[in-house]
């Protein structure tokens, strides 16, 4: 009987950011309970399983798609790689029926939930829950998924001019974009461009664009991003949880992406003043990358991060987890500690 299992997937076509959320979230709870027994659980890709192997400590359980009984069981994943407001009936039921407590972690302005969950936690403030509404809800940006030690590392020189964190997509043509948009201009004005690689781009992509744009600094399986943020004069990422990590530290963040909902959420950030929206990979243009080098702009972008963003999300939904288990053993399942 596990303490807790965290569902989520990691494929090419929904990114890794699910699976990133759920082990950053276990790792803080280990840190706080080592020895709490969890598990991993879902559908990963054999890069995603590479990830696991080389980032996910070796406490935490791999369990496969089928979920054990546990106390507490958490749902964070896209049902639907183009909408993440949908919430899958089939395995919601499942998780439901194994675990005490169950718990559902989104990142929607709508969330469309067939079964009644005992909490549901999601960063964005303005999310509208349909269908089956749960026990507690908590909404609001101190849920980013973003770790505590974006929170505590302070920024240092900005060295590494232009960072671009590229996610998951369904043609993985992000990096090269934005490659030839802006590595030119980034070398002669700003100190360079990095380029962040999800853990699902193929191998022979990484020596295709080494080859075409030999002056980019290229990476792939970082075990934090942390240095290179803090070194970013600006940062431009596909919409997800790199969004949030780059607000948190406060850094000018140009968001695109591959799908279209990624768009609407930048722009739903790009309104409250956040962001600047660069629209979809393959409407960028080098006109409308041109306010990445536009020093007002980063400033003001900086601005209003620093103003909203400060917390660590992943130990706010830590806290909210570590209280509902205690709840969950006493429904039934002996408390480990």
């Amino acid at each position: 009987m596990y303490d807790l299992v965290y569902v989520c997937d990691s494929r090419p076509e929904i990114g890794n950011g699910h699976l990133k959320r759920g082990t950053d979230v276990l790792h803080a709870l280990l840190e706080r309970r080592p020895q709490l027994r969890c598990a991993l659980s879902g559908l990963f890709s054999p890069s995603a399983l590479g990830f696991i192997e080389s980032f996910v400590d070796h406490r935490i359980d791999r369990v496969g798609d089928v979920v054990p009984p546990a106390a507490l069981g958490v749902l964070d994943t896209m049902a639907d790689p183009q909408a993440p407001q949908v919430v899958e009936r089939e395995r919601s039921s499942a998780l439901r029926s194994s675990v005490r407590t169950f718990v559902v972690i989104s990142s929607a302005l709508e969330v469309r939930l067939p079964v009644r969950p005992d909490v549901l936690i999601d960063h964005m403030p303005d999310a509208k829950v349909v269908g089956e509404q749960p026990l507690k809800t908590l909404l609001g940006f101190d849920f980013a998924p973003v770790a505590r030690e974006f929170v505590v590392s302070e920024n240092g020189n900005e060295t590494c001019g232009v960072l671009a964190v590229i996610g998951g997509g369904p043609e993985q043509v992000g990096p090269n974009i934005v490659a030839g948009l802006l590595a030119k201009r980034a070398d002669t004005e700003m100190g360079g461009l990095d380029i962040v690689v999800s853990p699902h781009f193929p191998e022979q992509k990484m020596v295709d664009l080494r080859c075409s744009f030999p002056s980019i600094r290229l990476h792939r399986g970082v075990p934090t991003l942390v240095p290179l943020m803090r070194a970013a004069r600006a940062v431009v990422c596909t919409y997800g949880n790199i969004t949030y990590e780059s607000l948190v530290l406060a850094k000018p963040t140009f968001v695109t992406g591959y799908k279209q909902f990624q768009v609407e959420y930048a722009e739903y950030l790009q309104q409250r003043g956040l962001v600047v929206s660069l629209g979809r990979f393959d409407a960028l243009t080098t006109g409308s990358t041109a306010c990445i080098f536009s020093r007002e702009v980063r400033s003001r972008l900086a601005a209003a991060a620093q103003h909203d963003f400060s917390s660590a999300g992943i130990e706010r939904i830590a806290d909210v987890l570590e209280r509902e288990l205690p709840e969950a053993n006493h429904r039934g399942v002996k408390a480990r500690w």
